[in-house]
Formats: structure tokens, sequence, C-alpha cells
């Protein structure tokens, strides 16, 4: 081969393209790699991945809108789309060992406070407190977990977020509502802000001029996201693990926009939809199904 012919031939590639269900996907799972651990019955594997990504394996696994499905290869060419939200569920049933790991993690002088003990707040919470940093969330109710409480019931929310947070350090004010002097003096007293008061809470100002991709404010080292911005569960918690990692380049840099770019999604590659594909529907009741 020449050298065009080589560049047309790479061009055509699809190897590094991730395939259009992982494009929608709101935390850009592998789900190749995951399916690939699952065919071959690696459940613990399966789990520490998801779990990675997720942060809250149980919850997310039955809330998610799977938007997966809308773009599947399969549902567009074949028998239809592939249920990957019962496979997340199957993993979490599946894997024997769900114990979060242990690190000793050096602590770090920079303060961090969480308004709003939703799965948004708790995603970042959990994020930036497994980091060191010094971290206070206040909810105004007497329970974390918000929305989620109301749509999985208390033991199902509570299971995961406990076991989540078995070995994180940080300090929980419940009962605590914040208003917007107390919101200032808050400000004042931590480095960085992130703000998820749910659907219809407080934003103390600040959702004009902020920014989707990173949930940063006008206001310097102040984020903000969650349902409060009108996303669904699975969404909140991308939102707060997109939060803490914004907020931590802020804290590192200054600057509280600049991984923006590296929060845009690849694109759905239609070149997926026109190749060659060799589908089988397994066997009702064998094993494969």
């Amino acid at each position: 081969m020449n050298f065009q012919e080589i560049r047309v031939y790479a061009e055509g590639c699809l190897r590094d393209t991730p395939p259009p269900c992982s494009c929608v996907c709101p935390f850009s799972i592998d789900i190749r790699g995951l399916a690939e651990q699952v065919l071959n019955g690696r459940y613990e594997r399966a789990f520490r991945a998801y779990r990675d990504a997720v942060l809250f394996p149980g919850i997310v696994s039955k809330l998610c809108a799977a938007p997966c499905g809308e773009v599947c290869v399969r549902a567009k060419i074949f028998d239809g789309k592939v249920d990957l939200p019962a496979i997340e569920r199957g993993i979490v049933e599946r894997a024997s060992k769900t114990e979060p790991v242990r690190y000793a993690v050096p602590r770090k002088k920079e303060r961090i406070a969480v308004v709003g003990g939703g799965m948004s707040g708790l995603a970042c919470t959990l994020r930036l407190a497994s980091k060191g940093y010094a971290l206070t969330l206040y909810e105004a109710a007497e329970k974390v977990g918000g929305r989620v409480l109301g749509l999985l019931g208390q033991d199902v929310t509570e299971a995961d977020v406990n076991r989540a947070f078995r070995y994180i350090d940080y300090e929980l004010r419940l009962g605590e509502e914040i208003s917007l002097a107390a919101f200032d003096a808050v400000c004042a007293e931590n480095d960085a802000v992130y703000v998820a008061t749910g659907a219809g809470g407080a934003a103390f100002g600040l959702l004009e001029g902020r920014d989707d991709r990173t949930s940063s404010t006008l206001r310097a080292g102040v984020f903000l996201g969650g349902s409060l911005t009108g996303t669904d569960p699975a969404g909140s918690i991308e939102n707060g693990i997109r939060a803490a990692s914004a907020a931590e380049e802020y804290l590192k840099t200054g600057r509280g926009g600049g991984l923006g770019p590296l929060f845009d999604k690849a694109a759905v590659d239609g070149r997926f939809y026109d190749l060659t594909y060799r589908f089988e529907t397994p066997a009702a009741g064998s094993a494969a199904g």
C-alpha cells in the first residue's frame, strides 16, 4: 500500500471510535468492555468498572433512562435494542465483592462545601472527599438522597450510598438549609462550592451564565448542577462527577472552565450502521439468553 492508500484505510478505521451507545451514555461507559467482562463471567471486574464510572451502581442500574437504546446498532438493523440496564442490574446482583477499596490519601489543605445532599451533591462529595479534600455537605432534610428516596425507597438508596461512603471522611450537616446570607458565608469560608439543591431549590442567582459543560458559574470557585438544572437522576450524578473535576481544576489552576472541551462527548458515527454484522438471537432459556 502506498501512503495515500494507507491514509484512506486509516480514515475508514473504526477501531478507536466509541460505539453509538457509549457516545450517548451520560457516563461514557466503555460498554463493549463491560459486555466482554460479563460474557466471560467476570462479574467482579465488571462491577468495579461500572462502579468507577457511575459511583452508585445499585441506583444508576435501576434509574438510568438508557439513551443507549435509542442509538443501538442492533435495534437499527436487526431484532431490537440490547437491554443494557438489565445487564447492569445483573452485574450488581451477581458480583460477590462489592465493598469499596480503602486508600490512605494525604489530606489536602483546601476546603470545599457542597450545598444539597441529593445524588448530585453526593457524587461530588464522594469524588472530592475521596481525594483528601476537607469537605462539608449541607442538606436541608434529615436524610440524604433527595428525590431518589421517593423513587427507590430508603432501604435501596441508603444501602448504595452507605456502601460508597464507607471509608470516606467528610462532614455531613443534616437539617441545615442554607439561606442567601448563609450562602455568602459558606463561599467565604471555603475554597470551592458546589450547589445542588434539587428541582425548585435555591440557585442563589447562579443559573444565568452557568457553563453547561463544566457546571461553573460566573462566581469564581462556585459550581452548580443536578436536577436544579433539569437533569434526570443519572444525569444529576454525572453532573456531580463533572463538577468535582471542574472544582479540582479550579483549585489547582484558578480556572473553572478550562476543562470544558474534555467534557464534549464524541458524536455518534453513522458508519456503525453500515457495517456488516452477524447477529444471532439466543434460544429462549439458554445460558446465552
